[in-house]
Order: C-alpha cells, then structure tokens, then sequence
C-alpha cells in the first residue's frame, strides 16, 4: 500500500512539473536568491537597503549613475541638517566674514616658460563657511567654497570657441543642447559621464569619420586650445572625495600629455534644488566638497577653476527651483547665463 501511495504521490508531482515549469523555476529561483541574499548579509559580504533614501533610488531622477553598487553604504542616517553643539545651522553659502583663505595647489609643479620665465601660479581661493558635522563615508563639510581662479580674463569674441574642447555628464549635453556653444565649439559629452569613466567611455569624434572612439584617441588627432571639463554629480555616491579628487588629477595629467598647450577649466559641478538635496548622497554639501577638492588642482596659469554656482543659487545655496525641471538639470532657456559667464571669463 505504501508503494502505491508513493506511485501515486509521484505521478501528481510528475503532472504538476509538466504542467507548471515556469511557475516552479519562478518560485524556486526566488527562494534560492532570497536564502542566498540572507546568508551573505550575515557574512557581510553585501549590505540590503531599502527606502527612497537609498542613492539607487536618485540615479532614477538623475538617469545617470549616483551609486556605485560595490560600494558599501554607511551614509547619514538624516538629513543635512545634522550639526554639532558649535554649529548654528546657517546655510552652505553662510560665509563668515574675513579675508578668503588659499590652498596651494600640491599636485603641480613649479614650471617654466618656453621663454625661460617662471609661471606666476595663483592657486584657487576660498571663502570659509559655517562647517557641518557630517556623517558619511562619501564626503565631509570642507567649511569652505572655492572660487573662481584669479586671472586677467579677457572678453570672448569671435572664433573664440572654434578651438575649444567641452567635456562632461549630462549638464554639458544641455550646453550643446540649449546653448549658442553648439555651432561653434567641440563638445565630447554623454549622460551618467563620470570622472571614471570619462576617459574610457567611447563618445568622442575624430574629423573625417562618425565612429565613436575614446577622448585620449581623439585628443591625438586634433589640437585644442581650451579644455573645459564638468563631472561630478554622478560621483556623489561612489567613493569618497579623496578618490574623486585623485582620479581627477589623474585625468587631467592625461590631457596635459596629450594636449601640453591647451588651457583646462575645470567647471564648478552645479549644486541642486533645495528639495533634491534632501537626500544623504546626492546634495549641496557633498557637491561643495568635490568641488573643493578638484579646484585645488587649478594653478591659474593653464589650469583653471570656474564656479559657475553663483549664477543659479538662492541665498542658501540651492539651485533655484525655477531654474530647473527636476531639480538637477537647467531648464533650457537658462543655459544663456552659462555662456555668458563663460563669455566674460576667455583665457
């Protein structure tokens, strides 16, 4: 009789299989990757996250990458707004009074004219600000802001831009999108572009041909005079300052070597909305330090530092939400101010 029940038992599993493969596969799969999701947490091999909170979570409002999934995440656990007992909870841009401070630039040498007359370097300035108590593995409060480079700027005008060179994340699309700069200088941008991968990305163009090749590829074909790069708010969430800064310096020796005549601008990463820097990854406070951190590299002699902030911040230091579709990107009949700033500021 126990033959039979099991004959029996086997057959309505056989019938069963037969008939709802799919199901099973689906059902079996899902037990299978849950159990083996638990087991590594345990292990500490991966760390689950859930909630709006999580910087996976902004790349969908950015449509660029804002994490790096082998990352661990230890971020704040609120919002900005976390401050010590010295901390008044004045505003990023709250500059304390005082004569700006200067952070020499550590990662360039002395060099020379080929006249033989020694650069004059004029490392970048800042203006200290209230500094903030932040915890995060991707950033710090710097409790400054770093300023535009102090040259004699001279007044763009006519074929200025026919030699210039822009590269950058989706905020440079929109300059070529938006802007007048479209039909005069060379534009090597892609959405979810970042300081690691700018330099491995295919999205470049050699005259003569439409294949996409790498920036260094093109950079050996074609002579450019002015280099102005933006990256950074696709880096928020991957790694910490010290490597943003690093691969940054990194990048830019590489141009140097493939373009030792070219002047580079390192343009501010433009800051977002009040409501966008909500987030514990993505917000004002995590872009002001990269934007620190890579403006120590300017030396305003063939490197220099733009911070374009200032023409689209409120008094507190968000983008003005006015001036945005979805507190990240310029609308696109903003982008004029850009070009204008761009435009006083030729060297």
């Amino acid at each position: 009789m126990l033959d039979n029940e099991f004959h029996r038992n086997f057959r309505t599993l056989y019938k069963l299989w037969h008939h709802c493969k799919l199901l099973i596969l689906i059902i079996f799969t899902t037990i299978l990757f849950t159990v083996a999701s638990i087991v590594l947490a345990i292990g500490g091999e991966i760390d689950i996250t859930w909630g709006v909170k999580h910087p996976a979570f902004a790349s969908f409002l950015l449509n660029e990458q804002a994490y790096d999934e082998d990352e661990d995440d230890s971020y704040a656990d609120s919002d900005l707004d976390d401050s010590d007992d010295n901390d008044t909870g004045d505003d990023l841009d709250g500059a304390q009074s005082g004569d700006a401070s200067k952070d020499a630039d550590s990662s360039s040498d002395a060099s020379a004219e080929a006249s033989g007359e020694t650069k004059v370097k004029k490392p970048t300035e800042y203006q200290e600000t209230k500094k903030r108590k932040v915890k995060s593995r991707y950033y710090s409060d710097p409790g400054k802001i770093a300023l535009t480079t102090d040259y004699d700027y001279q007044v763009a005008s006519g074929d200025y831009y026919s030699d210039a060179l822009f590269i950058g994340d989706s905020r440079v699309v929109g300059l070529e999108t938006y802007s007048s700069l479209k039909d005069e200088a060379t534009f090597f941008a892609e959405e979810g572009l970042t300081v690691y991968t700018m330099m491995e990305k295919k999205i470049a163009t050699v005259p003569g041909s439409k294949k996409k090749v790498t920036i260094p590829t093109a950079l050996k074909s074609r002579s450019f005079g002015k280099i102005y790069i933006m990256v950074g708010i696709n880096e928020l969430g991957t790694g910490d300052t010290d490597r943003y800064k690093n691969q940054y310096e990194d990048n830019i020796n590489k141009i140097r070597s493939l373009q030792p005549n070219a002047k580079i601008i390192i343009m501010s990463v433009m800051r977002v909305t009040a409501a966008t820097a909500k987030d514990p990854v993505v917000n004002n406070v995590n872009i002001n330090d990269k934007n620190v951190a890579a403006a120590s590299l300017a030396d305003g002699v063939d490197i220099f530092y733009f911070d374009i902030n200032p023409l689209f911040i409120t008094k507190k230091g968000d983008i003005r939400s006015e001036y945005t579709w979805d507190g990240v990107h310029l609308r696109a009949e903003y982008y004029s101010k850009w070009v204008d700033f761009l435009n006083e500021h030729g060297v």
